[in-house]
């Protein structure tokens, strides 16, 4: 043992002790303590903490909750560990935190959707299948149609021209594609989503947004055919209700699910529609059994309904010359008028009340004694709003005789908070038949693959039975 080494060493401490522990300051001694020497209070660390900012993310073809978000910053679309990253909640929802140094506008947001963790809430059910999405640099709203159209811009497309075919594609009257769809109640652009999910990237190659656009085709065949074997109008479609799964084909089946909500307030509305469907008929008969109109038939002003009420017309007209064509124009108002006289259902203004503002345009061809018409109402009755369009084309002989139409058109009706959406048509080759008070044929309502018939006879106008209106008399 080295004695000189230990000694040398304890007469270092004690000088230091006697110099203040070599800090170069007071001593440590306490006059009541002693030569106690003092606590040394250890230093909080400083974190190393970045500066952090946030978006918020929603992720829909219906809300999923438990997809993964991310921030694809080296732009291959699939998350790596460094990437910002969030999970969505019920909402399909995420905040997504980022770097203070990031400009999250530069890059895309990406979701994924994981086979058995991914859950739709519409169904609560997890998702079969594993599949991407993604979004146009600084949009935050991720659904199958924001994915094709960034397939557009990566084919070539300006952002601005790629969501123009998008609303092409999917003939949506307001097409806002960054909206929260089921928030909005954009039925048509969900309905949409959810078809297209099914041909979005599932990574197993590649994620190529554009090669899903390609594939995008084939369920545009699909919901065509469905269309079209369902005779429906696009614009009459309840989107919220359809169900669309791929089977072992990979073909796309439709099906739909009412809730019990909208099934209780069913058939309140179909009796809505069915007035106004009588109305129209009886409205192209008015425009079309006379070829002669005076202005202050149609430019009445107001009056009282028979029942109570006003009613105000307003319209324009050229009459018809001799070898040529006429056209009429007329809008009416009518508030609180029970106009669907001689019904067994509304009869009365306590019963029925109302507001319906109708536009209706005729092009009279005298040569052919044939009238092509468009209907356009609003209308509200007992807390039912709605909107009915429709076209169709009259042939008539002379007043009094025979009276042909046929009719095709939609409506849109919200009740109780419900939307229901409805296509209309009589038969291929089927005319209505009018002549004086005897009527006949049918009028077929369409609700997605579900149908309705309007039978209507000498008797009345009959809906699932129930006689609904008396006929339809000039």
């Amino acid at each position: 043992m080295n004695h000189n080494l230990v000694f040398s060493t304890l007469a270092l401490s004690l000088a230091l002790t006697a110099c203040g522990g070599g800090g170069g300051g007071s001593s440590a001694t306490d006059s009541n303590q002693g030569t106690t020497p003092p606590s040394v209070a250890t230093p909080t660390p400083v974190p190393d903490v970045t500066p952090v900012n946030s978006v918020q993310v929603t992720v829909i073809d219906d809300y999923l909750q438990n997809a993964l978000v991310w921030l694809d910053l080296n732009g291959d679309f699939i998350y790596q560990a460094d990437e910002p990253s969030a999970t969505t909640n019920e909402m399909g929802q995420a905040t997504l935190t980022y770097p203070e140094n990031i400009d999250w506008t530069e890059y895309h947001l990406v979701a994924k959707a994981t086979a058995g963790a991914t859950i739709d809430t519409r169904t609560g059910q997890a998702v079969t299948r594993d599949y991407y999405l993604t979004t146009p640099k600084q949009k935050s709203v991720i659904t199958p149609l924001t994915s094709l159209v960034q397939g557009y811009v990566e084919q070539g497309e300006t952002l601005e021209n790629a969501e123009k075919l998008i609303c092409q594609r999917v003939n949506a009257e307001n097409c806002r594609i960054y909206d929260d769809y089921i928030a909005t109640k954009a039925d048509q652009l969900l309905g949409y989503s959810r078809a297209y999910m099914h041909i979005m990237p599932n990574g197993n190659n590649s994620i190529d947004f554009a090669i899903a656009l390609d594939n995008a085709a084939s369920v545009d065949l699909a919901m065509n055919n469905w269309l079209k074997d369902n005779n429906l109008n696009i614009n009459g479609v309840n989107w919220a209700a359809l169900n669309i799964i791929q089977n072992s084909l990979d073909q796309l089946v439709f099906s739909s699910q009412f809730s019990s909500a909208y099934n209780n307030g069913r058939n309140m509305v179909l009796l809505q529609l069915a007035g106004e469907l009588h109305s129209a008929v009886a409205d192209s008969i008015k425009l079309g059994l006379r070829q002669d109109w005076q202005i202050a038939e149609t430019n009445i002003g107001t009056f009282n309904c028979t029942n109570g009420g006003t009613q105000t017309n307003t319209g324009a007209i050229n009459s018809a010359t001799q070898g040529g064509a006429g056209a009429i124009v007329e809008k009416v108002v009518q508030n609180n008028c029970s106009f669907y006289q001689g019904g067994e259902v509304f009869n009365s203004t306590k019963d029925f009340q109302s507001q319906l503002t109708r536009n209706a345009q005729g092009k009279l061809l005298s040569q052919t004694n044939t009238l092509s018409f468009t209907n356009n109402y609003t209308a509200g009755l007992a807390g039912i709003a709605s909107t009915l369009k429709l076209t169709g084309e009259a042939n008539y002989q002379s007043a009094g005789a025979n009276y042909q139409t046929s009719i095709n058109g939609y409506a849109k009706l919200s009740y109780k908070g419900e939307n229901y959406h409805f296509s209309f048509s009589n038969p291929t080759n089927q005319p209505l038949v009018i002549n004086g008070q005897i009527s006949s044929g049918k009028i077929i309502i369409r609700e997605n693959n579900q149908t309705t018939e309007l039978i209507i006879n000498e008797s009345g106008w009959w809906l699932d039975g129930e006689k609904v209106h008396s006929p339809i008399s000039y």
